[in-house]
């Protein structure tokens, strides 16, 4: 009898456990995985430099929302583990959905002040972790800082609304000048009419340039470079 080599030996299972340490403490992406009794298993490199606590803290804790929140409070992996699904909707109401590319996992898009020096946007992932036999093992949440997206389409949106108000008074005042020049034409205004006119125009058109510099200021103070997306919105 041919005796089975080292390939068709079934891999013992620490070797299993040191394989997914590598690959979660290597992943670039901020994740952390609890087992059933919420207790944390894995709290990978990235999420330790993003979040300034280190995997020793955590590991074999249910610590695991100090990393979010300023009081204790489930995470979205422990609400899956519990199968609260009716807080998840509560805690997360208009800030989650059901993932389209994996069954039973949840994605939400919410700010944490905690985090960062003026807050931070994150979007998280969070699923149920299975044994063999579909028994549920844990959860596993990835995290993923959209702050700067977030900014940049909270500045075009404010951008945008102030081009609206800018256009507008601008339009008013092309009108109004056109209407003062057929009058003019047709002989129906006095030159003293047509000083006042025009003063009138010049006094809204220094009123729009004042607001311009003041929105540029507060554009320069919240954002030190313009960001890309409004460059792109800028070009059309």
């Amino acid at each position: 009898m041919v005796q089975q080599g080292p390939v068709g030996r079934k891999p013992a299972p620490g070797m299993f456990r040191s394989l997914l340490q590598a690959i979660v403490d290597n992943s670039p992406i901020p994740q952390f995985v609890i087992d059933s009794n919420h207790k944390v298993r894995y709290w990978n490199r990235a999420l330790e430099k993003y979040s300034g606590i280190p995997a020793a803290e955590m590991i074999g804790s249910k610590r695991q929302w100090k990393a979010f929140y300023h009081e204790e409070r489930p995470t979205m992996a422990d609400l899956l583990i519990d199968g609260a699904f009716d807080r998840v909707a509560r805690l997360y109401e208009g800030k989650f959905s059901q993932s389209a590319l994996i069954s039973g996992a949840y994605v939400a898009t919410d700010f944490f002040p905690t985090l960062g020096k003026n807050g931070t946007w994150l979007h998280f992932t969070a699923a149920l972790l299975r044994d063999e036999q579909g028994i549920v093992i844990g959860a596993v949440e990835t995290l993923e800082d959209i702050t700067d997206l977030r900014q940049a389409e909270d500045l075009i949106a404010y951008m945008t609304e102030t081009a609206m108000r800018i256009t507008h008074p601008v339009g008013i005042i092309r009108d109004n000048l056109k209407d003062a020049a057929n009058l003019a034409r047709q002989g129906k205004l006095v030159p003293g009419e047509i000083a006042m006119l025009l003063d009138t125009q010049a006094r809204n058109a220094s009123q729009i340039m004042a607001n311009m510099e003041e929105f540029q200021k507060a554009v320069v103070e919240k954002h030190q470079e313009i960001p890309e997306a409004y460059r792109k919105f800028l070009s059309g």
